[in-house]
C-alpha cells in the first residue's frame, strides 16, 4: 500500500458530507500542486522554474506560475504564441504519463462536478476509462454544452494545453 492510500484509509469523512456528495450536492476542486506520479505531468512550480530556464532574459526567478506567465506575455509584446508553444510542450501528454491512484480515487467518488487546475489530460482519460462520458469546460462558451447527459463535468480552470484558443 502506498503512503498515500495508506493515509486515505486512515481518513475520517464527516457522514453529512459522505451524504452531500452522494446526493451530487458536492463539487470536487482538484488542484495542480499535488505532487504526480514520477514521470508525469509538471507542477507549477515546476513550469514557471523551466520557463525561466529557458527565457532568463524574459521572466524572473523565483515567480509564481501565473506572474512569469504574465511578465514573459509582457516582453514578447502581448504575443502569447511563444508562451503556449513552451507549456505545449511541457505538460502535452506524454505515452509514458499515466493517470495515478488518486486519479482513480477521484473518478470513484462519484462527484457530478470536478474542478481542475491541471493542464493535462489524465483527468479525462481516467474519467474514459471508467467509461464516463465528460463534458469538459475549458472556456467560457462551453457550460451552454453541458447537461446532455454526460456523467461529469470537468471544469478545466487554468484551461487546457490541447486547447489553448480558450
Amino acid at each position: 500500500m502506498t503512503d498515500d492510500a495508506a493515509a486515505a484509509s486512515k481518513l475520517e469523512l464527516d457522514p453529512d458530507l459522505v451524504d452531500n456528495v452522494a446526493r451530487g450536492s458536492c463539487v470536487l476542486f482538484f488542484g495542480a500542486d499535488y505532487p504526480p506520479a514520477n514521470p508525469g505531468p509538471p507542477t507549477r512550480r515546476q513550469l514557471a522554474d523551466a520557463l525561466v530556464s529557458r527565457y532568463p532574459d524574459k521572466v524572473a526567478q523565483g515567480q509564481s506560475l501565473a506572474d512569469a506567465a504574465q511578465q514573459f506575455t509582457s516582453r514578447q509584446g502581448g504575443n502569447r504564441h511563444a508562451l503556449i508553444s513552451f507549456l505545449q510542450d511541457q505538460v502535452a501528454p506524454a505515452p509514458a504519463w499515466q493517470p495515478t491512484e488518486l486519479h482513480r480515487a477521484i473518478v470513484g467518488l462519484g462527484f457530478d462536478a470536478v474542478v481542475t487546475a491541471w493542464y493535462d489530460d489524465l483527468t479525462e482519460r481516467t474519467f474514459d476509462a471508467a467509461g464516463k462520458r465528460v463534458a469538459r469546460v475549458v472556456g467560457g462558451v462551453d457550460p451552454a454544452y453541458t447537461g446532455g447527459g454526460e456523467d461529469v463535468i470537468l471544469v478545466k480552470l487554468y484551461g487546457d494545453v490541447a486547447r489553448p484558443s480558450r
